[in-house]
């Protein structure tokens, strides 16, 4: 497995550095940070839902940029570049600098817990009572987004990063010559 016991000693370096709480404790801190939704939970149901469908228009503008370029392109009309570029963009930082924070926060959105009367309220939101009103709402949106959003981040990151061009032969080379 391990070419030289050069690599085994930098693994094992390695294990002791990740296994020190300090270098965890200051992992956790510098990630915490990052998080959105560690910046709206100290508001209002209302606010931080608003917040939600603030992240949703930003998905449905790629979505419907997707779209407007794929139709252009398919009537075989000179496909304007702005668009490309747009959509380009903002696949590109939603993909890479927010995905996590936006994962976050659909999943944040489903985040419930049992008070001590027994009802199922929203971990940051104790009067929000879950799947009702706005809940419902709320929770069925980010499920779907959250497929969505992973389903064209994985797509945009495979398409976008892509290190070397496909080369597909479909024939052997014997039978390419006849």
């Amino acid at each position: 497995m391990f070419q030289s016991s050069k690599e085994l000693n930098t693994l094992h370096k390695t294990y002791q550095i990740w296994s020190y709480p300090k270098v965890h404790k200051g992992l956790h801190t510098f990630f915490e940070h990052l998080r959105l939704v560690q910046y709206f939970k100290e508001t209002n149901m209302a606010s931080y839902v608003a917040i939600f469908y603030l992240l949703l228009v930003f998905i449905a503008i790629i979505i419907f940029g997707l779209a407007y370029t794929y139709y252009t392109a398919s009537k075989r009309r000179l496909v304007p570049a702005w668009p490309v570029v747009m959509v380009k963009f903002m696949l590109t930082i939603s993909s890479n600098i927010f995905f996590y924070q936006f994962m976050d926060y659909f999943v944040s959105i489903l985040a419930c817990r049992t008070n001590k009367s027994g009802q199922s309220v929203h971990s940051y939101f104790s009067d929000q009572v879950c799947w009702e009103g706005i809940h419902l709402a709320s929770g069925i949106l980010s499920i779907s987004t959250f497929i969505i959003f992973f389903g064209i981040s994985s797509i945009a990151t495979l398409i976008l990063f892509e290190a070397r061009p496909l080369k597909i032969t479909l024939m052997p080379s014997k039978m390419q010559e006849h």
